[in-house]
């Protein structure tokens, strides 16, 4: 069993996580002052990331461990560099979803009633922003 100083903790901590993606072979996109990991759509800066998604974020160790899914000892391992071993990124969850498959109507077949009027439906929201568009343009 291997013990880390504080010292070793804190450096892990504040690796940089582009250098640590693009050192196992990650693609990054710049997005002003941050870079964003398509595959998981997390937003990084330096040693800290953040996802809009999970709304979750937190430090370079947090993000091996989450996205890696490596143990506490393994991700400090990584991030300062002792560990020769190749690790992979767990595949992301959100994935491109089929839409439902609805049967062919057939000639002057319709859909049933409440199907049609529950798409037709104005969602809640939507009518929300149009009121309060209207409140800032000064309507009625």
């Amino acid at each position: 069993m291997s013990y880390y100083t504080q010292q070793q903790i804190l450096a892990a901590k504040r690796a940089d996580i582009k250098s640590f993606l693009e050192s196992h072979g990650e693609t990054l996109t710049r997005k002003g002052n941050e870079y964003l990991w398509e595959k998981h759509q997390v937003w990084i800066n330096g040693s800290s990331w953040y996802s809009h998604y999970e709304e979750v974020g937190g430090h370079a160790i947090d993000f091996v461990k989450r996205f890696y899914g490596l143990p506490f000892r393994d991700a400090v391992r990584e991030l300062t560099g002792e560990s020769t071993s190749d690790c992979a990124p767990i595949p992301s969850d959100r994935t491109e979803r089929k839409p439902k498959e609805q049967t062919p109507l057939k000639r002057g077949q319709e859909r049933h009633p409440e199907q049609t009027a529950q798409k037709n439906k104005t969602p809640r929201g939507r009518a929300i922003l149009f009121r309060g568009r209207s409140y800032i343009e000064g309507g009625p």
